[in-house]
């Protein structure tokens, strides 16, 4: 900004506008991300106790990707999968997974959801480079990301999947990261009835 005010005559103001844009919708991200944070680390989130279909979620977050994107999405392994739990917390768990496959995926997502004892098991997977399953405890952490060399812009905050893993353990679950032979694929559990 201060370059494009001291050169005004040379100045595309609206790359400028669209920067200034960028980097205030990436803040509120940011904020938003702490400020969950920090309301779970002092207990004062509510959690509301309804039915939520976790697979009208994984449905609804299909067509947001196809309309903001090129990738393909296969839904063909989402079945039926209703649990009790906060709604909006559930919505901002699978945002949250969907989000960052979206943006190591190559050409598709995939998306499925079942029961397994008394879980519901959710999964979304990229066809994207993929990680080291082994090391992958660690992305858990709050500002952690899967490779510090990307940019601000294609690598996130590093708040996502350390807000997944609140919202799963207060619903009693758990997330990790599942070998596959290609790609990234993440597992959420949730306790059917809390």
């Amino acid at each position: 900004m201060e370059r494009a005010t001291s050169d005004q005559s040379n100045t595309d103001w609206n790359e400028v506008a669209e920067t200034i844009i960028r980097e205030g919708r990436r803040l509120d991200v940011i904020v938003d991300g702490l400020f969950w944070l920090a309301r779970h680390d002092e207990n004062q989130l509510e959690a509301e106790r309804v039915d939520v279909d976790l697979d009208d979620l994984l449905f609804e977050e299909s067509q947001r990707v196809r309309a903001m994107s090129g990738l393909s999405v296969d839904t063909s392994g989402v079945q039926p999968t209703r649990v009790s739990g906060d709604p909006a917390m559930l919505k901002r768990m699978i945002r949250n997974v969907v989000d960052n496959a979206m943006r190591y995926a190559t050409s598709e997502l995939r998306f499925a959801s079942y029961f397994a004892g008394s879980y519901a098991v959710v999964t979304v997977a990229d066809d994207g480079e993929g990680i080291d399953v082994s090391q992958s405890d660690r992305l858990f952490e709050r500002f952690v990301r899967s490779d510090p060399a990307r940019s601000r812009m294609s690598g996130g905050t590093g708040l996502g999947l350390s807000i997944v893993t609140e919202i799963v353990t207060r619903h009693g679950g758990s997330a990790r990261f599942v070998p596959v032979e290609r790609g990234t694929m993440i597992e959420l559990r949730i306790l059917v009835g809390l």
